[in-house]
């Protein structure tokens, strides 16, 4: 039997949650994260009753300080992926990472700061692409790619759009109403 598993699995940024469940359920398989995401990667281990968290935090400013916060409060950085630091514990007594819907609405603003970004460059990358679609269209690789990053585009916008609905989830959760 092998000691690596490798599995293929898209989450969306507002889905966090869904992938935190998941990461536990493998755990209890006994399959513990190394490495993601989309290919994840796991190693064999002893079952084991483990919670997972994910945080978005760029890999600038207070890092060090935050990261040192965390080891102290019982949570191991597994891995980082552009910004997203996944953690676990196997602490029962470990206190949560997000204890409030204010700290979860800046952890879904930091995502959608990012988001914005993304979408934006990737919009004016459209532009730029369908102007210059029109002097020559004859070549289907430019073709594809170009509709490649339409899809990214809009892909960007609704990713935009779910984190702006979880946002307004926290909050109301927190008993205010969304302000905008």
């Amino acid at each position: 039997m092998s000691t690596r598993k490798h599995i293929f699995k898209i989450f969306g940024a507002w889905n966090d949650t869904k992938e935190e469940r998941w990461l536990e359920q493998m755990a209890q398989e006994g399959w513990h994260l190394v490495s993601g995401p989309m290919v994840y990667s796991f190693e064999k281990g002893a079952p084991a009753q483990v919670r997972y968290r994910l945080d978005y935090r760029n890999e600038s400013g207070d890092l060090d300080e935050y990261l040192k916060l965390c080891r102290d409060s019982g949570w191991e950085r597994v891995f980082s992926f552009a910004g997203s630091q996944y953690f676990r514990t196997a602490s029962p007594t470990a206190p949560e990472i997000y204890t409030d819907a204010a700290s979860r609405v800046a952890k879904y603003r930091r995502l959608m700061n990012t988001s914005v970004l993304l979408a934006v460059t990737t919009m004016l990358g459209n532009v730029v692409l369908f102007i210059d679609s029109f002097r020559d269209r004859s070549d289907p690789v430019e073709t594809v790619f170009r509709w490649a990053v339409a899809a990214l585009a809009l892909a960007w916008v609704y990713t935009l759009g779910r984190l702006f609905i979880r946002i307004g989830a926290q909050k109301r959760s927190a008993g205010g109403a969304p302000k905008l």
